[in-house]
């Protein structure tokens, strides 16, 4: 494909509606107030109608070039070398990949995002489509160009009918692919390898269609999961991420024509690993053959993710263990603990909990717990002389003492010794990062214990994802402890049952 050529016709194009609009205005300007005359007028006639022919065609080739450029984009041509010489009006690569003025590889992406809106079939979830647009929005370069391809080819609908034919017929649907889903098949396939994501080579390893990514699935109204609400979300099309904080900084008054102080200030990087989930469903090929299987699995596959998602946020135990860092459990035995004061939980616990937030994190404060434990806070008694009418304040969410309450499904339904069962903090310095594709295989015959085929198929969906709490240690945040652990003590705090009152 050669983009020099597509850019040349424009160039060209340009040129000639450019001069015809000039001899346009000559006309005009010579004329002044005056009216035209008759040999004048004939020639404002052709020049005008002449100029409406150079602008179709100037607009036509502007497209052409715009689907040249994405076509490349899908096909991960590098756009570092030159395209025609800049001194004769050429642009850099570079520039036309990622130019401005609605011809960018970004402007392609958002217009493959907005055909979802318009589909009778395998529709994206807004959720979705609001990440992957803002995604396209904040990238740059090399992460642009890996984003805008990975939209560009896992929605285009040819590859998702590709796909579509895998399913019901994994050892003979290629044989039914157009020539359009061909190359749509093997656009993915060469995306999949220049990003390094899975592939098993000739036995699957697919991209899955945007519509059934789990990546970019993020929504589950079956588990009660807001740390996504909660936490900071990334997404990366690499295998590891890195972040930018900093200690923060001070300010200082001081008197005019005078020295400023030195206000330190220190960037820190923190490094996420996004680790390997899979998930494994059957199906009866039965069922494959009379219901929309598309929809089902990816909506199954999504269920699954994001239960795992719920229990790992909270409770995974790092890099070293090939899972996310917990929330809890990067946190347990930490100056963070606040133990309840008796045997069980009460109305001082919840108390000293919010409290002992400190007042630098109180306004972006949220409490994390089981809907039962939150029905178990509704019960506490008043305190003598209180206005309250009582210590939780009905709402979307219900709230403590100004700070949401956010009911987590994974967390504890009861007060046992040493359980975790509340957390408050700011919850921006906690992290979730996602590898942006799913890759998928197919089982054509799932077999028993004998060996013999059961008359069902597999589905192997594999992913990557990954939380952290940040570090971000301030002498401020809290009058004593160590913060110098492997999370951030000021962000996050919570209360458990003491293991001495069992």
């Amino acid at each position: 494909m050669d983009l020099k050529q597509f850019s040349d016709d424009v160039r060209k194009a340009r040129e000639k509606r450019d001069r015809l609009r000039n001899e346009l205005n000559e006309l005009h300007q010579r004329a002044a107030d005056r009216d035209f005359t008759p040999g004048e007028e004939q020639r404002w006639n052709e020049t005008n109608i002449a100029y409406g022919r150079a602008e179709t065609a100037y607009n036509e080739a502007a497209e052409r070039r715009e689907a040249a450029m994405l076509q490349a984009a899908v096909e991960g041509q590098n756009f570092d070398e030159p395209m025609g010489d800049p001194r004769k009006g050429g642009r850099g690569r570079q520039e036309a990949a990622y130019g401005r003025g609605g011809t960018s590889v970004r402007d392609q992406a958002h217009r493959v995002l907005d055909t979802y809106s318009h589909r009778s079939q395998d529709q994206l979830p807004d959720s979705g489509r609001s990440m992957l647009s803002d995604l396209l929005d904040r990238s740059e370069g090399k992460e642009l160009d890996a984003v805008a391809r990975y939209v560009a080819i896992c929605g285009n609908e040819a590859y998702t009918r590709a796909i579509a034919r895998l399913w019901v017929d994994p050892a003979h649907g290629a044989r039914e692919w157009s020539a359009e889903e061909l190359n749509a098949y093997r656009a993915a396939k060469q995306y999949q390898r220049d990003i390094g994501l899975y592939d098993s080579g000739a036995a699957g390893g697919y991209l899955a269609p945007i519509q059934l990514d789990a990546s970019v699935l993020l929504t589950n109204d079956g588990v009660q999961d807001p740390i996504r609400k909660l936490a900071r979300v990334f997404t990366t099309t690499g295998s590891e991420w890195r972040g930018v904080t900093s200690e923060g900084t001070t300010a200082s008054f001081s008197a005019e024509g005078t020295e400023v102080g030195q206000d330190d200030f220190q960037f820190e990087q923190p490094t996420a690993f996004p680790e390997r989930w899979s998930s494994f469903l059957v199906a009866s090929i039965e069922s494959i053959q009379d219901t929309a299987i598309r929809s089902e699995v990816s909506n199954a596959i999504a269920d699954a993710v994001l239960n795992l998602h719920s229990e790992q946020f909270l409770y995974g135990r790092g890099h070293a263990f090939n899972e996310p860092q917990g929330l809890v459990d990067s946190l347990a035995g930490t100056a963070q603990d606040v133990p309840t004061v008796g045997a069980s939980y009460a109305r001082e616990d919840l108390v000293a909990l919010v409290e002992a937030l400190p007042p630098r994190w109180a306004g972006q404060g949220q409490l994390l717990g089981s809907n039962s434990i939150l029905n178990l806070s509704r019960e506490f008694g008043l305190l003598a002389g209180s206005t309250e009418s009582s210590i939780v304040q009905e709402g979307n969410p219900p709230s403590v003492r100004g700070y949401g309450y956010n009911v987590h499904s994974s967390l504890p339904a009861s007060d046992g010794p040493g359980e975790t069962i509340l957390v408050v903090g700011d919850f921006r310095n906690f992290y979730v990062v996602d590898r942006l594709g799913t890759v998928l295989e197919t089982v054509q015959h799932v077999t028993g214990a004998s060996g013999r085929p059961t008359g069902q198929r597999g589905f192997l969906a594999i992913g990557r994802t990954t939380s952290l709490a940040i570090a971000v240690r301030r002498q401020n945040a809290r009058s004593g402890g160590d913060f110098s652990g492997a999370s951030d003590a000021n962000v996050v705090l919570m209360t458990h049952l003491s293991e001495d009152h069992q």
